[in-house]
């Protein structure tokens, strides 16, 4: 999904005289709420060298936005430093690095899962000053969720021309399309909310 693309779209739907440069702004905002939202995760896979239980992690995987690591298949269980060691359990080092005990065999399949950030998008004299296609900017955004992030712009726009009855009407759009992405994320894992009862 390209910018331009989104742009032009919400163009048609919203005709307005903002620059692109702020719709770039709040784009980039509706985006990174829907990754937050959504709790968008991406897997980073590598081999198990024989014997060693340190691994470093790529420089955009925070050790706090990891949220399971799998050896071979299997989900191991999180430990905070400190806490006692247990087997099939991974925890952080110190930053950029993870611990997994035991050592996984040579050649296992490790996969550490962490939440998203979206790369930001830039404005049209950024992407100049970047060599950048301002246009040609990747959104990367599964083709699902591009509705939704239309709907957040026009949000943002009916705002900003203070069109309260427009806005309301994107914004029960954008609810209805979140419920959705959030049905279908559950039925895809296989999980559902948890339910808690309470005592009075």
């Amino acid at each position: 999904m390209r910018l331009g693309q989104i742009l032009e779209d919400v163009k048609v739907r919203m005709p307005n005289a903002f620059e692109e440069d702020s719709l770039v702004i709040w784009l980039d905002s509706a985006l990174r709420d829907i990754y937050k939202v959504l709790a968008l995760r991406e897997g980073f896979t590598f081999s198990a060298v024989h014997g060693q239980s340190v691994y470093p992690l790529p420089a955009d995987i925070s050790c706090d936005l990891v949220s399971a690591v799998v050896v071979d298949g299997k989900e191991l269980t999180a430990r905070r430093i400190g806490d006692d060691v247990v087997p099939n359990c991974w925890s952080k080092v110190t930053e950029g690095f993870i611990a997994l005990h035991p050592a996984p065999k040579r050649g296992e399949k490790i996969t550490v899962w962490y939440f998203a950030r979206p790369a930001r998008l830039l404005t049209a004299a950024e992407a100049e000053e970047a060599g950048v296609a301002f246009a040609e900017q990747e959104i990367k955004l599964d083709a699902d969720y591009a509705e939704m992030l239309k709907t957040a712009l026009c949000i943002t726009i009916a705002e900003a021309r203070e069109d309260v009855a427009l806005a309301n009407n994107y914004k029960v759009s954008y609810n209805m399309l979140l419920a959705r992405a959030r049905q279908e994320r559950y039925e895809k894992d296989g999980k559902y909310p948890v339910t808690k009862t309470v005592k009075r």
